[in-house]
């Protein structure tokens, strides 16, 4: 027996709201400074987005385990990106 549930198809944000940008970029040219900075931000919160979601965090667990362990995880990042970067400008590290 196959019970049949009613599933409901969440509407895709990203595809509004890259379908919205193009517009914009189109016919609003007077906008150009700030849609290089909306970009930037958008590339960032893609990359975050792609982290979270290859990690398995959602923003239940976030909140279930506090800001503080993120917080953390976001210092150490920062700290050995800096300390790396140093090292390759010092020439300890080699690209």
């Amino acid at each position: 027996m196959i019970k049949h549930t009613k599933a409901k198809v969440q509407l895709p944000w990203f595809i509004v709201f890259f379908c919205l940008a193009a517009v914009c970029n189109t016919y609003l040219p007077a906008g150009a400074p700030a849609y290089h900075v909306l970009s930037r931000v958008a590339r960032a919160g893609l990359t975050a987005t792609l982290f979270l979601i290859g990690t398995g965090i959602s923003v239940a667990t976030i909140k279930r385990v506090g800001h503080r362990p993120l917080l953390l995880g976001v210092i150490l990042w920062l700290i050995v990106a800096t300390a790396t970067l140093l090292l390759i400008r010092e020439g300890w590290i080699g690209l």
